[in-house]
């Protein structure tokens, strides 16, 4: 029993000291927003602008059932 008081008295002090430790992190709005440019039913043509700009090719599935 002495053990678990131990271990449960460390985890509350764990807790306790995660709750009130550190300053919040300074969050900066990014400088510029770029939405995401949604290619329907062209396959060839995202995966070719995908290589164009170097960037990884999102395909977006979904079935109805």
């Amino acid at each position: 029993m002495n053990r678990f008081r131990r271990t449960a008295a460390l985890a509350l002090m764990l807790a306790l000291a995660a709750l009130g430790c550190g300053s919040k992190p300074s969050v900066t709005p990014p400088e510029k927003v770029t939405a995401l440019t949604f290619i329907e039913n062209d396959f060839a043509r995202a995966l070719a602008l995908a290589r164009e700009s170097n960037l990884p090719l999102f395909v977006e599935v979904w079935a109805p059932w």
